[in-house]
């Protein structure tokens, strides 16, 4: 900011101090742009709540299954997610978690006993659309059971204690 500072010689002080129109606005969009940027950076951290809540596992006690029904599982109390799908004949369990994005992992049942998710252990990787509390559509990224692209739409159903103990 800019000072312009008139002197008279007799008291030598400052009797006049003007800032120049240049350096309060200079002052103020500077300003404007920290403020900006902490918000941005604050918040990017953060997951969006409407879309916190919409996630699978962020609903206990729901079941879910694929529009063709070849996908089932259910989110238990403790918000885990296990469940099992039918490819080429064969039925394979899974467990499933969110990240704090829009993904959706699929293991191997074997991560929930040991509580380590590793790299070998992953089925599936899907980027989702969480349309509702009731409905998401996941697009699959990297798979094992699928081919990039595809998409798989899940509604939300019945829960029951029975179901999820299957």
């Amino acid at each position: 900011m800019a000072m312009k500072a008139i002197y008279f010689p007799r008291n030598m002080q400052t009797i006049l101090s003007v800032d120049t129109i240049w350096g309060e606005k200079m002052r103020k969009i500077i300003s404007l742009f920290f403020a900006a940027a902490f918000i941005v950076v604050c918040f990017s951290a953060c997951e969006n709540p409407i879309i916190a809540g919409r996630k699978p596992c962020n609903q206990p006690n729901t079941a879910w299954v694929s529009q063709n029904g070849t996908i089932t599982f259910s989110v238990d109390a403790q918000h885990h997610a296990i469940g099992e799908m039918q490819v080429g004949g064969n039925t394979v369990e899974f467990y499933l978690t969110n990240d704090t994005g829009t993904g959706i992992y699929l293991f191997a049942p074997s991560v929930l006993d040991t509580g380590v998710e590793t790299p070998e252990a992953q089925y599936e990787f899907w980027s989702c659309s969480y349309k509702s509390k009731r409905e998401f559509t996941a697009t699959v990224q990297e798979s094992t059971f699928f081919s990039a692209g595809d998409t798989i739409t899940f509604y939300r159903v019945d829960y029951t204690e029975a179901a999820h103990d299957e």
